[in-house]
């Protein structure tokens, strides 16, 4: 079946999208995923080789093409001189993901190797609590916020005591505890920075 230089594009394109969004799919299967990418990307690779030599030695340049693209238009012109990019670009992409499969297959080697920040989980977790109570007509405030990870295994705790004097002044004591058991996640590199404060606050 042939195609012309613009349809041959859009194909290539397609076939690169797929393999970015099933490279993210199969993100836990790193071999695999590293061979899916390149035989998609040596597939695209191609067709994008064979644009660039068509455009540069077989087929006159092309005029300007619109090409649609659901809500969006965009124009497309693909000559002699966009051909030569085309290939240089297509060929470093297949070089690029044939390099990857060897960096997927001894990816576990490497994770052995990590060490502080850069063992942390991908996907960090993080519940927070507030509570908040009034009395004596809310002139006196007490309030408490916990953030704790999970995944980090550390904590902060803020809490705070605030007392309105009259319409002008208000008064506040509080305080900031951090705890974590590794020096190097959000929370437990502030172990040993707790504080209390005091500060008055007057308005006019």
């Amino acid at each position: 079946m042939y195609m012309d230089l613009y349809e041959s594009l859009l194909v290539s394109l397609a076939i690169l999208s797929a393999s970015a969004v099933l490279g993210i799919i199969f993100a836990g299967k790193r071999k695999f995923a590293g061979w899916l990418n390149f035989l998609l990307t040596l597939v695209a690779g191609s067709m994008l080789l064979s644009i660039s030599y068509r455009a540069i030695f077989v087929e006159a340049p092309s005029a300007t093409r619109l090409i649609d693209f659901g809500i969006t238009q965009i124009y497309f012109l693909v000559d002699s001189f966009s051909g030569f990019f085309i290939g240089i670009i297509s060929l470093m992409a297949i070089l690029t993901s044939f390099y990857s499969i060897e960096y997927m297959e001894h990816y576990k080697d490497y994770e052995k190797t990590l060490v502080g920040p850069d063992k942390r989980d991908k996907v960090r977790s993080l519940l927070t609590s507030r509570i908040t109570r009034n009395f004596r007509m809310e002139t006196i405030q007490l309030s408490s916020f916990v953030f704790w990870s999970p995944s980090d295994q550390d904590v902060y705790y803020r809490f705070a005591v605030v007392y309105k004097y009259n319409d002008a002044v208000t008064l506040t004591a509080g305080g900031n505890i951090f705890d974590g058991k590794k020096k190097f996640t959000d929370f437990g590199a502030f172990a040993l920075n707790d504080n209390l404060y005091a500060k008055m606050t007057y308005g006019f």
